[in-house]
C-alpha cells in the first residue's frame, strides 16, 4: 500500500478514536487540516490569488439563500448545473467556512469581493448571506428562502446532532444545544442571527428586477417546477435531458424524520409540531414583518 493512502488511513483511523470524547482535539487534528488542504484545490482559492479560472463567456450568477434551506444540496445542485453550462462554480462561503466569524470578516472585505466577482464565466453559491457584490444589479440571482421558524427548528437538531464541527464555535453551540430544550435554542441570540440575515436580503435584493425569489416549500413541492424557473430566469435554454438531469425531486421523499439525518424532516410546517405555542407566539412577533413580506401565514 502506497505510504501516502497508508497515512490517509492511519489519519482517519485515529481521528475515528477521538472526535467524539475530544472534539477540540479533532477539530484540529483532522478536520480543520484536510478542510485546509481541500480548498486550496478549489477554483476559489486560484481567484483569491488573482488568477482567472473559467473561459466561458456566459454571463455569471449569484445564488444566495440561508442556512437549513438545503443549503448544502444545493452546493451540489450548482455543482450540477455548472457542469451543463460551463460556468464554474465559486462555493465563496465554503472556503472560509472553517474561519468562523473572522472568516466572515473576510468574506465582507471589499477588495478581496471585487477580486472574486466577475460579471462573466462563474456561478457563485450557495451564499447563506448577503455579499455586497460591487455592479449587484447586473447580476442575474436567484434568492432562495425558507419560514424562519422552520429554519430555527431544523437548526436546533443540526447543531445538535449533525452539522460539522468546522469551528471552534460549533463545538460550543453544539454542548448549549444538548444542554438546552428546542424552545430555549431558538429564543436565543439565533433568532437574532437570522432576522438580521433576512431584513438583509429584504432591503437590498428581493423585489428587483434581477432577482428570482424561491420558496424552500415550493421547491420540496416541486423541484421541476424549480429548476424551471431558473432556467427560464437564468436564460439556459436546458435541453428536456439537462432539466431531467438536474431533478432531485427523489432526494426530498422521506418515509419517516430521523433526528440523526443531516436530511431529518423536509416537511414545511415543523416547527408546529416542535415548538410551544408560546414560543411560535414570540417568534410570530419577532419576525412579523418579514414573515408578511414572504408571504409566510401567521
Amino acid at each position: 500500500m502506497p505510504l501516502k493512502k497508508l497515512a490517509d488511513k492511519f489519519h482517519t483511523f485515529t481521528n475515528l478514536l477521538i472526535k467524539d470524547s475530544f472534539p477540540t482535539l479533532s477539530l484540529y487534528y483532522y478536520t480543520k487540516p484536510r478542510l485546509y488542504l481541500y480548498w486550496r484545490t478549489q477554483p476559489i482559492h486560484r481567484l483569491i490569488k488573482g488568477e482567472n479560472v473559467s473561459n466561458c463567456t456566459k454571463p455569471s450568477f449569484i445564488f444566495f439563500t440561508v442556512h437549513k434551506s438545503a443549503s448544502t444540496l444545493m452546493v451540489n445542485f450548482i455543482e450540477a448545473l455548472s457542469k451543463i453550462t460551463g460556468l464554474v462554480q465559486i462555493d465563496y462561503n465554503g472556503y472560509f467556512a472553517t474561519e468562523g466569524a473572522k472568516g466572515l470578516e473576510k468574506q465582507n472585505n471589499s477588495q478581496l469581493i471585487k477580486k472574486v466577482f466577475k460579471p462573466n464565466g462563474y456561478i457563485y453559491g450557495p451564499l447563506r448571506n448577503f455579499i455586497n457584490v460591487p455592479q449587484i444589479d447586473n447580476y442575474p440571482i436567484i434568492l432562495l428562502l425558507r419560514d424562519p421558524r422552520d429554519i430555527l427548528t431544523s437548526q436546533y437538531f443540526s447543531i445538535k446532532k449533525t452539522h460539522p464541527l468546522i469551528t471552534k464555535k460549533l463545538i460550543e453551540r453544539r454542548e448549549i444545544a444538548m444542554n438546552s430544550t428546542i424552545d430555549e435554542h431558538v429564543k436565543s441570540e439565533q433568532a437574532d442571527r437570522f432576522f438580521q440575515t433576512y431584513s438583509i436580503y429584504i432591503d437590498k435584493i428581493l423585489g428587483k428586477k434581477n432577482v428570482l425569489f424561491l420558496k424552500y416549500e415550493d421547491m420540496v413541492n416541486d423541484f421541476r417546477s424549480f429548476i424551471l424557473q431558473i432556467n427560464a430566469h437564468l436564460k439556459l435554454n436546458l435541453s428536456e435531458q439537462q432539466i431531467n438531469s438536474l431533478d432531485l425531486t427523489k432526494t426530498f421523499k422521506i418515509k419517516s424524520e430521523d433526528q440523526n439525518s443531516h436530511k431529518r424532516k423536509v416537511t414545511p410546517g415543523d416547527y408546529k409540531e416542535k415548538l410551544q405555542p408560546e414560543t411560535i407566539e414570540w417568534l410570530n412577533k419577532k419576525f412579523e414583518t418579514i414573515l408578511k413580506k414572504l408571504n409566510y401565514p401567521i
